[in-house]
């Protein structure tokens, strides 16, 4: 996981709100997606839990500071909220994370549309990318088995051709 230090602004009934050290915890990414996953991904969902205000769009975000490897100061492993979880019932926070840890982008932003479509596109892609199977082409999602995100899915699996290392547990989880 990593741990991103954040500031800049947003904006909140027209009213800009500036915000500095904001913390985010996100799954492992390439790094040239950090700052992206973060603006597209992460602020708007955490940022509204932590100032109680909705986040109607971001000015500005720099990122300050990452720390890979994160974890908190009790020493407990977290993992992305995915793992261990259904795919056909994953919140939008579960798909945010999902998305982010295998570079699956076609998954739709947070809140962007509904969450029954985002969850039918997480599907398939998690189908096609990672577990490497092929979908008909009249697939029909609520008649598709559900299955779990496995927990051994926290190692990346962000280079292509990489899951099924991750999944045996012959991949470490670094960069190769």
């Amino acid at each position: 996981m990593l741990r991103v230090k954040c500031s800049g602004a947003f904006r909140n009934n027209k009213e800009m709100n500036d915000f500095e050290n904001f913390e985010i915890i996100m799954p492992d990414c390439p790094d040239e997606w950090i700052k992206a996953n973060c603006i597209n991904r992460c602020f708007s969902r955490m940022a509204e839990k932590v100032f109680k205000k909705r986040i109607d769009s971001i000015h500005s975000l720099y990122v300050d500071s990452v720390e890979r490897d994160y974890k908190p100061k009790d020493g407990k492993e977290i993992k992305p909220s995915c793992c261990g979880k259904k795919i056909k019932s994953l919140t939008w926070d579960e798909l945010q994370d999902l998305a982010m840890m295998f570079s699956l982008r076609e998954i739709p932003l947070y809140r962007e549309g509904d969450l029954r479509r985002a969850r039918e596109i997480a599907y398939k892609q998690y189908c096609t990318k990672i577990a490497g199977q092929k979908l008909a082409e009249d697939f029909n999602f609520m008649a598709a088995i559900d299955f779990v995100i496995p927990d051994i899915a926290v190692k990346r699996a962000e280079y292509k051709g990489n899951a099924d290392e991750v999944f045996s547990g012959r991949d470490i989880g670094e960069k190769v």
